[in-house]
């Protein structure tokens, strides 16, 4: 594991010895270069300090509720076109202002939201369905600080969540709540 990880919610510290600073940071946060360059600076001070760092951030700003927009349209197309068309231009307005050389990993995230938009379960709003569109807005923006950080020479790796949390139903949670607002122990 490399110094800074960057993923969108948190994982277990390795067994280095080396204590942990958890940073985490919200959609308003992780939305311009002149912010990710506040958050290079706080990892790197932490980092010289002697302590592992792991970023924690949130969708860019509105992202999510452009997101929701779409889950919610369901069958209004022209809805879900707006919503995506934003997000899309949000995501290169920022990949263009980090001076990132390619945009590889936010072009298959943005690809995948491609593929949920024509997945059939749209209709229904399934909430497996639901769980995975809002997901990606912390695994576009994460992707995105990885890319800044590594390019500026930062350790960095990034980790997706989804391979190292994991969420437990609770006595007398229901459905919804058990997709889309689980819990980690």
């Amino acid at each position: 594991m490399s110094s800074i990880d960057t993923l969108p919610v948190l994982h277990a510290a390795p067994a280095d010895g080396q204590p942990w600073i958890v940073a985490k940071f919200g959609g308003t946060s992780v939305s311009t270069r002149a912010r990710w360059e506040t958050i290079e600076r706080i990892a790197t001070e932490h980092r010289a300090r002697g302590r592992n760092v792991l970023i924690v951030v949130s969708a860019l700003c509105g992202v999510t509720d452009l997101l929701k927009a779409i889950a919610e349209a369901r069958t209004d197309e022209a809805c879900i076109r707006v919503a995506q068309v934003d997000i899309v231009e949000r995501h290169h307005a920022l990949h263009r202002d980090l001076e990132l050389p390619t945009r590889n990993a936010l072009d298959g995230w943005l690809a995948r939201l491609d593929q949920l938009i024509a997945d059939p379960r749209r209709a229904q709003a399934s909430l497996p369905w639901q769980a995975e569109v809002f997901a990606l807005g912390e695994l576009m923006s994460s992707t995105l600080g990885a890319a800044f950080l590594g390019a500026r020479g930062v350790a960095t790796q990034w980790l997706d969540a989804r391979e190292h949390l994991r969420a437990v139903a609770l006595a007398n949670q229901g459905t919804w709540s058990r997709y889309l607002s689980a819990t980690v122990p």
